[in-house]
């Protein structure tokens, strides 16, 4: 029942973060799914809810948002602008998550574009920035224009760098990594001094206790 083409909406942001989600194979109705999960953030004009087929304009206080499905080249964009555009995309990302998990066998990777230069085509794949990071890998390589990028400078347009931290710290059973021995996570800097610090706090009480020497 959605209109097939988007309502007329002037959308022009100048400063705004982008992310991509590029599907192997591109599920029916993940747009529609996310428009009625996130009904409550529509954005109106004239009385219109801004939303059709193939996406939606959503609206988080001075935070915009445009939310759009691409068919055949298989891929969701969503752009952001306003003070808030982080914690606004980490919203929009958690239901396109939930979505996921409810498709059996879907493949997909999540890009951000390059930020070598405003109009530069290349995507980096977020997931291999994270790893990057971890491993304390400062700069990757654009592919298209052969400019080094700051590996940190791209995920905190994403997302607010104590947020990936905290992820990190944590395990899949939610418990931090520092008390779970079995892991073995190639740390950051900043991640290997807090663990080194805390290691050295619990030595100093067990020896108190008597169970280290």
């Amino acid at each position: 029942l959605l209109p097939p083409k988007p309502v007329a909406y002037n959308w022009e942001p100048e400063k705004f973060l982008q992310f991509e989600y590029h599907y192997d194979f591109l599920p029916v109705g993940i747009i529609n799914r996310l428009i009625v999960r996130m009904h409550e953030y529509l954005a109106e004009h004239d009385g219109e809810k801004l939303c059709w087929r193939e996406g939606a304009y959503l609206e988080n206080g001075d935070t915009q948002a445009m939310v759009k499905i691409y068919p055949y080249p298989r891929i969701a964009v969503i752009q952001i602008q306003g003070t808030d555009r982080q914690d606004f995309l980490t919203l929009i990302r958690s239901h396109f998550t939930a979505i996921h998990k409810s498709i059996r066998k879907i493949q997909f990777k999540e890009k951000v574009p390059c930020i070598c230069s405003q109009d530069c085509e290349h995507r980096f794949d977020y997931n291999f920035l994270l790893k990057c990071e971890e491993k304390g890998i400062k700069q990757v390589i654009c592919e298209k224009n052969a400019e080094y990028i700051h590996v940190v400078k791209i995920l905190d347009r994403i997302e607010k760098p104590e947020v990936r931290l905290e992820r990190r710290l944590k395990g899949t059973d939610g418990k931090p990594l520092m008390f779970r021995p079995e892991a073995n996570p190639i740390l950051s800097y900043h991640e290997q001094n807090i663990r080194n610090r805390m290691g050295n706090f619990m030595h100093k009480v067990f020896s108190r206790l008597g169970f280290a020497k």
